[in-house]
């Protein structure tokens, strides 16, 4: 499974957010293509419900999958990826959003 549910405009910049299973992915568009800029390794199925911020600093991911199976809600640093927060959850939960007011 592949969602690219949110694509921005940060500081000039078009990013979007890739879920696939084990693992999650901005690309940036920039020289008239796609690249990826970064990848993070995740130990739980992605759920379709990434989210962006408005300012272009973090990724929100809803993990785990099917319904019954313990779940996290992970934060990510949209620059490089690494994780800045994590809540685990005894059940899955979708989708992960942040809002666009902080």
């Amino acid at each position: 499974m592949v969602a690219a549910l949110a694509i921005a405009s940060v500081a000039d910049n078009i990013v979007k957010p890739y879920a696939l299973k084990g693992s999650v992915e901005l690309h940036r568009y920039e020289h008239d293509r796609w690249t990826q800029a970064w990848r993070t390794v995740v130990d739980l199925t992605p759920n379709p419900g990434l989210s962006l911020d408005r300012d272009g600093h973090f990724v929100a991911v809803a993990l785990g999958y099917p319904v019954g199976s313990p779940g996290r809600f992970d934060l990510l640093n949209a620059m490089d990826g690494s994780r800045v927060f994590l809540s685990r959850l005894g059940n899955m939960s979708w989708p992960a959003a942040l809002a666009s007011d902080g």
